[in-house]
């Protein structure tokens, strides 16, 4: 028999919950930390026609089905099961809230995949999106697939909206405090450089957990037709960044003018 975690109306099958990172027993507050920072930084009006990336579960959308109730919602995943779960639990009962499966390969979450991250070609119309949310999935891409997608986001924002999105971001001095000795809980050392300003985790399963060097990062926006609509929000993920804001880094990206 499946087991269920029951979670704002939705009974979840905990092994599909498990694919988005975490347990069933940090599901809600992860939940409701997502929805703080977006709100605090962002904001989410009613009207909003918000993209997520890598929605899983439903872990955001739905809490987002309280928000949204006059704009929409469109959530993309390489977990087809994941994906079908949330058009037959989520979209049922909000018919604004739409699910679309991109069978990329991945050899951590999709391996069977037949589709590479440049074939995707984002499921909006161009200037339509005022919202893009991402949470912690370019820290599982390399820097080109990253670039195609801030092209992506950048053909569907509207000129006034905003991509959330979050990073492992490092420099020397980070690398040299947590390389043999994490300094959380997530047990993160990047000790593996992975081409020019990238470092992994795990060299034996690269995508696991990626990091990129700030310089490189700035390259990408920068490639990818976008710029930052504020600081950036460190996370305390390394322990080494004082007053942090977020778990992981967070970036509010935007069209570059």
């Amino acid at each position: 028999m499946t087991e269920l975690f029951h979670f704002r109306g939705f009974d979840i099958p905990v092994d599909l919950l498990k694919k988005t990172g975490g347990g069933p027993e940090t599901f809600e507050e992860i939940s409701d930390y997502h929805m703080n920072l977006l709100q605090q930084y962002i904001g989410v009006k009613d009207t909003d026609h918000v993209m997520e990336i890598g929605c899983g579960i439903g872990r955001d959308a739905i809490p987002l089905t309280k928000l949204l109730e006059r704009g929409n919602y469109i959530g993309t995943d390489t977990i087809a099961p994941s994906i079908q779960w949330c058009a037959e639990n989520i979209s049922v009962r909000f018919p604004n809230f739409v699910f679309v499966h991109h069978d990329i390969h991945d050899s951590l979450h999709n391996p069977n995949g037949t589709l590479q991250a440049f074939d995707v070609k984002l499921p909006a119309e161009d200037n339509s999106i005022d919202l893009i949310i991402l949470q912690s999935v370019f820290t599982h891409m390399f820097a080109d697939e990253i670039v195609h997608y801030m092209n992506e986001f950048r053909r569907v924002l509207k000129p006034s909206g905003r991509v959330w999105a979050t990073f492992f971001i490092v420099h020397r001095e980070i690398l040299d405090a947590i390389r043999d000795d994490a300094q959380t809980r997530h047990a993160l050392s990047f000790r593996y450089p992975y081409g020019l300003g990238c470092h992994v985790n795990v060299i034996e399963e690269p995508r696991g957990a990626v990091a990129f060097e700030e310089d490189a990062l700035k390259k990408m926006i920068e490639r990818g037709g976008l710029s930052m609509a504020q600081p950036i929000l460190w996370g305390v993920w390394s322990g080494q960044r004082p007053d942090p804001k977020c778990g992981q880094d967070g970036l509010v990206l935007m069209k570059t003018a």
